[in-house]
């Protein structure tokens, strides 16, 4: 099963998310997966992590940015 991963950088007003798509079996293998990848592994609570299903974009692609 294919998972989002959003994880934020405590303090999260000043440090953007980073967004993994990852196949585990479930979200907290999701979860631990992500962790192993940033080396988040001292135990102690420095990041943010959200976990939901992965839902895939509808067709269609990005033609620009408009500033």
């Amino acid at each position: 099963m294919k998972f989002t991963v959003s994880v934020t950088k405590i303090p999260t007003a000043y440090n953007s998310p980073a967004c993994y798509v990852v196949e585990a079996e479930t979200e907290d293998d999701a979860r631990a997966i992500v962790k192993d990848r940033i080396g988040d592994l001292s135990g102690e609570h420095v990041y943010v992590y959200k976990v939901k299903p992965y839902v895939p974009p509808p067709a269609g692609r990005i033609v620009g940015t408009v500033a």
